[in-house]
């Protein structure tokens, strides 16, 4: 039997993949060794080693075509002329090791934001989940309420250079590991500026 078509509609938030520039991620990478400014303290992470990036203005530019991409995808989604230009404000690199992890929380005080995975080692995807949750070192995010015919939580295995972007508000966690490895990812938060008439 020819099934009938029919249409679908996406509701909640507007959440992407993408892959990134290999030479960008190498900068980023190079250059958060390098940094020597905790962040921790602004982030809810429970991460010992976590850097703010000062050169706001160079990743800006680096950035910004991935910041438009977004921003034309979601104005594109809602059938709307595009209001906004996004401005980098914070970026900042993680050095997750075994047993840590990142609670879930939002960013406060921003309206993008993205985490960019520079690495994900190996040990981590062959670890075996403890329990039937969520499996080692994968980035979840939340949206709703649990019902029937409904999704509210969608976990992802980080790739290296690949970038996921997301509502500041979208509740976000890290699940821990416990591989003697390093998990290394970049993430960023954008306020937009809304065009004046």
């Amino acid at each position: 039997m020819k099934l009938p078509p029919h249409s679908y509609f996406l509701l909640g938030p507007y959440l992407t993949k993408t892959k990134v520039d290999e030479q960008l991620c190498e900068k980023l990478l190079l250059e958060g060794k390098q940094l020597r400014t905790s962040h921790k303290k602004h982030l809810a992470g429970k991460i010992e080693k976590e850097f703010k990036y000062d050169n706001l203005k160079y990743y800006q530019e680096h950035f910004q075509p991935y910041i438009d991409s977004w921003i034309h995808g979601w104005y594109r989604q809602l059938g709307s002329p595009i209001l906004v230009k996004g401005k980098l404000v914070s970026l900042w690199i993680n050095f997750q090791q075994a047993k840590e992890h990142n609670p879930v929380h939002i960013h406060p005080g921003a309206d993008l934001s993205f985490a960019l995975h520079l690495n994900f080692p190996e040990e981590i995807l062959n670890e075996k989940p403890e329990s039937l949750g969520i499996a080692p070192g994968r980035l979840s995010f939340l949206y709703g309420e649990e019902r029937t015919h409904t999704i509210a939580e969608r976990s992802f295995t980080p790739e290296k250079n690949v970038m996921f972007m997301f509502p500041a508000n979208l509740r976000h966690y890290v699940t821990s590991f416990e591989s003697n490895v390093e998990r290394i990812s970049v993430a960023g938060n954008i306020k937009f500026e809304y065009a004046t008439k």
